[in-house]
């Protein structure tokens, strides 16, 4: 894992100071957890968008019999 540091707007410390207690968890893994969410959905919004792509319609209306 590697660290990484970042600068925020006042008032976000505070919120994911609460957040995170809320969830019974430290900052660090919350954010850790929300950024590898997001690369996630990321990832899997851009398989979405090539299952749907014309050219992959296409293949398919080539395929069927």
């Amino acid at each position: 894992m590697k660290n990484v540091t970042r600068t925020v707007d006042d008032g976000v410390p505070e919120w994911a100071r609460i957040e995170a207690a809320r969830g019974g968890r430290s900052v660090s893994r919350m954010v850790g957890r929300m950024l590898s969410e997001a690369v996630y959905q990321e990832s899997a919004d851009a398989l979405d968008d090539l299952r749907t792509s014309p050219c992959d319609a296409r293949l398919a209306q080539e395929r069927s019999p």
